[in-house]
């Protein structure tokens, strides 16, 4: 089985499954019950997509494509209710947020990964790195009233600006554990990047 797994799926070659219990199954699939062939190869394509994903993500041509398709990547996951972006939906948690154009005063809406900082849901500004702050940063630093829609619910929630140091990297490594690429983002964008925390309004 190892075999078709390093042949399908070059990210994973060194991952051998020798069951669910067995010495070298990764801590992944420690507690996973497999009732079928076809739902371990689910699994493992899964974890091959995430880590792939994952490996683009550093790449500046992929952050500049990304930025790029932001607003189908809104419509497709829009239509298919929160389902599925143009990255999938294999593990990571997308939502749309609409903000209300500073200028505008009109709605606009954007794709985003989100993390949670207990009771709040997080979102950072990396604009895929790029040196200019993302449009919906600024609508929110604005109006801090946004509309959330995780799995087709969308819900108000209200936002605050995070600035405190130690609150600031606690929600980055809550961050780059979703997207290892912040790391990268951070790094390249020469500004120090907004991070928000919202809270849902009653």
């Amino acid at each position: 089985m190892s075999q078709a797994i390093d042949r399908a799926n070059p990210a994973l070659a060194d991952l051998r499954v020798t069951g669910a219990s067995g010495p070298a199954a990764p801590p992944a699939l420690a507690d996973l019950r497999v009732t079928g062939a076809s739902g371990l190869k689910a699994i493992v394509w899964s974890m091959s997509y995430r880590a792939v994903l994952s490996r683009l993500g550093n790449q500046r041509w992929f952050a500049f494509t990304a930025a790029k398709l932001a607003p189908l990547d809104a419509v497709v996951l829009k239509r298919t209710d929160g389902r599925f972006g143009l990255m999938g939906n294999y593990g990571f948690p997308q939502c749309l947020v609409t903000t209300t154009g500073r200028k505008s005063g009109q709605p606009r809406t954007v794709t985003l990964l989100y993390g949670e900082h207990g009771e709040e849901l997080i979102f950072v500004g990396s604009n895929f790195g790029q040196k200019h702050q993302p449009a919906w940063a600024l609508n929110l630093m604005a109006n801090p009233e946004a509309a959330v829609e995780i799995s087709g619910e969308s819900l108000v929630y209200t936002s605050r600006h995070v600035t405190e140091t130690d609150e600031r990297e606690q929600v980055w490594r809550t961050m780059y554990e979703i997207w290892p690429a912040y790391h990268a983002y951070r790094g390249r964008a020469g500004r120090e990047i907004m991070i928000f925390a919202l809270s849902r309004v009653d």
